[in-house]
């Protein structure tokens, strides 16, 4: 088994959180609400706990659909759910460790 350093680990346990960060952001499209407000538009934004993509359709014809990416919401998005991630990366690192120690 090859040995790492400690920095080593540490940034690849930090990368590692920021990447789970990343996909939970991305999963997280899968949370929608409908905000429509008025009539003749259909709105719908994605992303949890900040929207950060809108999809606003005009209903009357010939009218286009906008997408709206709001990337200051997804970058928070990312931070948040990489601070979500630290905490739960820490306490299964450090079960494996009491576990690999017990034999």
């Amino acid at each position: 088994m090859v040995k790492i350093n400690g920095k080593i680990k540490g940034g690849l346990i930090a990368l590692s959180d920021v990447v789970i960060g990343s996909i939970a952001t991305l999963a997280s499209y899968m949370h929608s609400q409908d905000t429509t407000f008025g009539y003749g538009t259909y709105s719908r934004t994605y992303g949890f706990p900040l929207n950060w993509l809108e999809k606003e359709t005009i209903v009357y014809p010939g009218n286009p659909t906008f997408n709206n990416f709001y990337i200051n919401n997804f970058l928070m998005d990312v931070v948040f759910w990489t601070l979500i991630a630290i905490p739960i990366t820490i306490g299964l690192y450090k079960g494996y460790k009491w576990y690999k120690g017990r034999k």
